[in-house]
């Protein structure tokens, strides 16, 4: 009788192709929804974990057109479009509670003959009174900055070129020295020169590049990049600013936007917030639908199967068994929909990620595989959850049924 009652579970879902490829689909969008959105959300925070920090000023002063995308710069980098004067950073360093100052100049190559590929140059200060103290840290851990030469370049690591080889950025011939280690961040996607080296890339080829819409060097920057004087408050630093450099420059079309690291990273949480919202809604919106429509559907399915049940009480089975019967069928959906969601899911977010981080605006950063592990393992038990727990629901209608009325009713 046990044996018969084991094999039982295979040969009705079997015998059910359609009701239990449907049950299979719910699950799989149940748990493709969980593990997806699970593995953004995650992403996502550790891409901001990443770019903050990387972030490296207190303040940062940009062109006026840009400001409206300062948590974008923050996060996915400066993509070299707009400039504002080079006036700015003797300005800002005579400004009361400023520290240091830096600037750099920000290079888009074009995906045109002149260049091997479109990519990002940022150009920073080697030494001085305005010598860089954002990237330079993070480079020299792979190569003296120093010692960078014109003509010479650092390449992040997503770039498919190593040391001794040669990059063509205008027609200016570049040579690797160095590349370095893995971020998880825009870094990993751009070049590193001297700023010496991209006033040569200008004036090497000075009328494609101004055609292209970039200004020269010796004249504009992308950013300029302050810390603060200890006992100095940021927010009161960013006002000393505003007056040092002119509120009257402020809406030119070289002008300034003055934004303090504070209010960056209050940005940045916002986003965050907003998209681990969005997402976690429609994960649970998703899982309570696909609950219903299962806690239904086998409800419906015992209606279906009472004379079957009625039967098997006669013949000895208790009520518990047929409940047995209905959840073990339901964990058998649930595990086999889990797992082909799941894996789906992962496979999916870990194939475009770089998909996921542009539809999101946001860096995308996935996580240690043994938190993929730990998600994915999750993500399974709640799709088995899911169906076990609407599938015990639905028994109860086992309990009422009455074997002999419903075997004279069928009659």
């Amino acid at each position: 009788m046990q044996r018969i009652f084991n094999s039982l579970t295979f040969k009705n879902l079997i015998g059910r192709p359609a009701r239990s490829i449907m049950l299979i689909l719910l699950s799989l969008i149940m748990s493709f929804t969980i593990i997806a959105g699970t593995l953004a959300i995650s992403g996502v925070s550790s891409g901001i974990d990443a770019a903050e920090g990387r972030l490296g000023a207190d303040i940062m002063v940009l062109p006026y057109q840009a400001g409206s995308r300062s948590t974008e710069y923050t996060l996915q980098g400066n993509n070299g479009r707009y400039y504002t004067s080079i006036n700015y950073v003797p300005a800002s360093l005579n400004t009361e509670g400023v520290d240091k100052v830096s600037y750099q100049y920000v290079l888009s190559t074009l995906a045109a003959s002149c260049c091997d590929s479109k990519v990002t140059i940022y150009g920073f200060v080697q030494e001085g009174t305005y010598k860089d103290f954002t990237i330079s840290p993070w480079i020299s851990s792979k190569y003296s900055v120093s010692t960078l030469k014109i003509g010479e370049i650092i390449v992040g690591a997503d770039l498919v070129l190593d040391k001794g080889d040669t990059f063509t950025a205008y027609d200016y011939e570049l040579s690797v020295v160095a590349r370095m280690d893995k971020t998880d961040t825009y870094l990993d996607t751009a070049i590193y020169a001297s700023i010496e080296t991209i006033q040569d890339i200008y004036d090497s080829n000075s009328s494609t590049l101004a055609n292209s819409g970039a200004l020269n060097p010796s004249s504009y920057v992308s950013s300029i990049l302050i810390n603060v004087k200890n006992g100095y408050e940021i927010d009161d630093v960013v006002a000393n600013l505003k007056f040092s450099l002119g509120y009257t420059d402020t809406h030119s079309n070289y002008g300034y936007y003055v934004i303090g690291s504070d209010e960056i990273l209050s940005n940045i949480g916002d986003n965050l917030s907003t998209v681990s919202s969005i997402i976690t809604a429609l994960i649970v919106v998703i899982w309570i639908l696909s609950f219903l429509i299962m806690a239904v559907t086998y409800t419906m399915m015992i209606n279906e199967r009472k004379k079957e049940f009625a039967i098997m009480r006669v013949v000895g089975a208790s009520k518990s068994k047929l409940s047995s019967i209905v959840f073990k069928e339901a964990l058998a959906i649930n595990l086999v929909g889990g797992i082909i969601g799941t894996l789906l899911g992962s496979l999916l977010v870990l194939l475009f990620k770089s998909s996921v981080e542009n539809m999101l605006g946001l860096p995308f950063v996935m996580p240690d595989w043994y938190i993929i592990i730990i998600f994915i393992i999750g993500s399974i038990l709640f799709a088995a959850a899911a169906g076990a727990i609407s599938s015990l629901i639905s028994t109860r209608k086992i309990n009422k049924i009455d074997p002999a009325y419903t075997l004279r009713e069928d009659n």
